[in-house]
């Protein structure tokens, strides 16, 4: 699911210039992915959780990136943006925050949306409203009057 939301989190980049995506798919060969996944997790001032069944099961990801993504939230009052993919017990981890994308004012995971497209693309348009609203910088877009 990460390669489907990719090009979401890029129109991300194009409006927040100073958000770089980091993610466990895009580790290069040979790398320690721990130690990476460790170095991400401590560099980061924006966390966007992919949940799904999967994630929830993994224990890594339980045992070890929620509770550094927790210390570091903490520390730099970092944003925490969870984005529910599929049916699952999604409030074990995400009860508390609020997650997306919602229609009519109620989660609905992307897998249950008529057009997965549409989820994306809801969930995508609340991720950019929140991060205007956290670190109140406004998105930044095309600017058609440059020469």
């Amino acid at each position: 699911m990460f390669v489907a939301f990719q090009p979401y989190m890029k129109a991300i980049q194009r409006g927040f210039p100073w958000v770089e995506v980091k993610a466990d798919p895009l580790i290069r060969p040979g790398k320690e992915w721990e130690q990476e996944i460790r170095a991400m997790i401590g560099q980061a001032e924006m966390f966007v959780l992919l949940v799904s069944p999967a994630f929830l099961a993994s224990d890594f990801i339980w045992d070890t990136e929620l509770p550094e993504m927790r210390r570091r939230r903490q520390e730099v009052g970092g944003l925490l943006l969870p984005v529910v993919l599929k049916p699952c017990l999604w409030k074990v981890v995400c009860e508390a925050i609020q997650a997306v994308p919602r229609s009519g004012g109620k989660l609905k995971p992307i897998e249950d949306w008529d057009d997965p497209a549409r989820g994306f693309a809801c969930a995508h348009e609340e991720i950019a409203a929140e991060i205007e609203r956290h670190f109140q910088i406004p998105i930044r877009s095309f600017d058609w009057s440059a020469r």
